[in-house]
């Protein structure tokens, strides 16, 4: 579904133009038609052999495939994911970045399984299958609104239990936070 855009009003110059300036109740920034005139910068920026940017849907697609194709091949060298399941452990902390180290430390004490992911793509679907086979529950520790915990869900499917703690108000999440989930999920 193509969803047009509001465009900017026609009393602001290009030169004041601010395409992500906040204020909107909808969120949805208001970013008229390339070429228009005005100047905004969207994410995803392909570039041609030489390196320079491009447009070019042919060279974009063409760059795409190639990124996948070099994805796919190297998936053993650049996958980053490191599990750490004592024998008989039914329970596992999954967590990546500055949480981490709270998550390592709260399975610590509880004596469960960790999760380190290092890289978030390409996502290690078959380890995240093979860890729910072996377990009843991941837990999921983000510091944001649960973006992982759908990944986690959809490689698991269904084979464990996917439980998050979530926090997203800038600060770390804390070992207590998540001894306490891992202490509920055990009961």
């Amino acid at each position: 579904k193509i969803i047009d855009r509001q465009k900017p009003p026609a009393n602001i110059s290009q030169e004041n133009y601010r395409p992500y300036a906040t204020g909107r109740d909808d969120e949805v920034p208001v970013i008229p038609a390339f070429g228009e005139g005005y100047r905004f910068n969207i994410t995803g920026l392909f570039h041609d052999e030489t390196g320079f940017p491009t447009a070019d849907p042919e060279l974009t697609k063409k760059e795409l495939l190639r990124i996948h194709k070099k994805v796919a091949a190297g998936y053993d060298e650049i996958k980053g994911i490191e599990i750490d399941l004592p024998r008989n452990a039914e329970l596992a902390v999954l967590s990546y970045g500055a949480s981490f180290r709270s998550a390592a430390q709260a399975a610590h004490e509880a004596r469960v399984g960790t999760v380190k992911l290092t890289t978030l793509f390409p996502f290690p679907d078959e380890e995240i299958k093979e860890l729910a086979e072996k377990v009843k529950t991941i837990i999921v520790v983000e510091m944001n609104l649960g973006q992982l915990i759908h990944e986690v869900e959809r490689a698991a499917a269904g084979r464990a239990r996917v439980i998050g703690v979530n926090i997203a108000n800038g600060l770390l999440i804390t070992t207590e936070v998540i001894a306490r989930k891992i202490k509920e999920c055990q009961n």
